[in-house]
């Protein structure tokens, strides 16, 4: 690589900076150095660890591994088609993330501090890396309560509680929060690539949700 001459005091730092750079820059040797999807490959091998648990079955103690992570159901399973998913008793991750997303975006007072204030967007990294490491992308989109309150507040259009929550403002804080998550998910896929997602996706039947008669 051809230098330009800055004279000989700067000669020995800039061959320092250039070998650096081809090192950095070159195609072959840089595919091992993207810290961040070693990063996110590493922390997938420990959510994927499974703990035995003693389990008492027939009269007999067993040791069953189970997966906190994925909940109820274990990891690496394949969900039948004909199999619905559990809502009110869901014990996975996204239904868990779903809830202290909700938690947090409801408005706070005058003198409080905000999430975003304390913690930036590291708490919406953490909780959209679990989901996406864990292959409940899909599910989190769709059994979302920050999704399902948005949806109801654009049809219903009120804008206090009960409580005296300004419904407003909490619509707000969860559609920003939404199209934070969309634009985190779309890094992440970038460096998880399909071939790397565990292949655990579901066909799933939508059922209308019921209807009653307004006073």
């Amino acid at each position: 690589m051809t230098l330009p001459a800055f004279g000989p005091a700067y000669s020995f730092q800039l061959v320092e900076l250039t070998d650096g750079n081809v090192v950095l820059t070159r195609e072959r040797l840089c595919c091992g150095l993207v810290l961040f999807e070693q990063l996110l490959h590493r922390i997938r091998d420990f959510l994927n660890e499974e703990d035995p648990q003693p389990v008492v079955m027939n009269g007999i103690a067993r040791q069953v591994p189970r997966n906190v992570w994925y909940g109820s159901e274990a990891c690496g399973t394949t969900v039948d088609a004909d199999e619905l998913i559990e809502i009110e008793g869901c014990t996975q991750f996204h239904r868990v993330w779903s809830a202290i997303q909700f938690v947090f975006s409801t408005p706070f007072g005058e003198n409080e501090y905000t999430v975003e204030e304390m913690f930036g967007d590291g708490l919406n990294w953490a909780g959209c890396t679990l989901i996406t490491l864990l292959g409940q992308q899909r599910r989190f989109e769709m059994l979302d309560f920050g999704t399902h309150f948005l949806k109801l507040q654009r049809n219903d259009k009120k804008d206090t509680s009960k409580e005296g929550v300004c419904l407003a403002r909490l619509a707000t804080r969860l559609s920003r929060f939404s199209v934070l998550n969309r634009q985190i998910f779309a890094i992440l896929n970038n460096y998880l690539h399909p071939i790397d997602k565990p292949d655990n996706q579901a066909n799933v039947r939508h059922f209308p949700p019921p209807q009653w008669p307004r006073a």
